[in-house]
């Protein structure tokens, strides 16, 4: 919570000059080519994470609001110890999306999250990584993808 105000307190002369341009940047290694994309996350719309190569269609989003660190510890961090070699845990797992808007699976999955109209969201970052369930892959049966680092704009 620290982080999202100090982030909106750093921001405030960026919305005053004009706006703040929304970024959707994916970052990190994923695991059993599960891949994240995502649109824009503009206030006021629903930013769309388009999970590919889900290896089954049951997958969830987590989101968090740190990329360095989570009570876990320091990030990334190896999932190998929980069973989960080559995963990585990217963000610091806040919270658990599971509004799965359109499954086209095995192509695509999507999620959507929507983005309040609220102008105090400006400036703010999360981080998301896609959790997808894989029986036969490894131990603990889930896969995770690579992060993408959303900045909310209204631009």
């Amino acid at each position: 919570m620290k982080t999202l105000l100090i982030t909106a307190a750093l921001c405030a002369p960026l919305v005053a000059q004009g706006g703040v341009t929304a970024t959707a940047t994916p970052y990190g290694q994923d695991c059993f080519n599960l891949y994240a994309t995502a649109t824009a996350p503009l206030i006021g719309t629903m930013c769309y994470v388009s999970i590919q190569n889900a290896p089954t269609p049951i997958t969830t989003l987590s989101i968090g609001s740190s990329d360095s660190s989570t009570w876990y510890g320091p990030l990334p961090m190896s999932l190998t110890p929980v069973g989960m070699p080559t995963c990585w845990l990217l963000q610091s797992n806040d919270l658990t999306h599971t509004n799965t808007v359109n499954t086209f699976w095995p192509n695509v999955i999507m999620h959507g999250i929507d983005i309040p109209n609220q102008n105090t969201l400006l400036g703010l970052s999360a981080y998301v990584q896609a959790v997808s369930y894989a029986p036969t892959i490894n131990s603990a049966g889930a896969v995770t993808s690579n992060g993408v680092s959303l900045l909310i704009g209204n631009q």
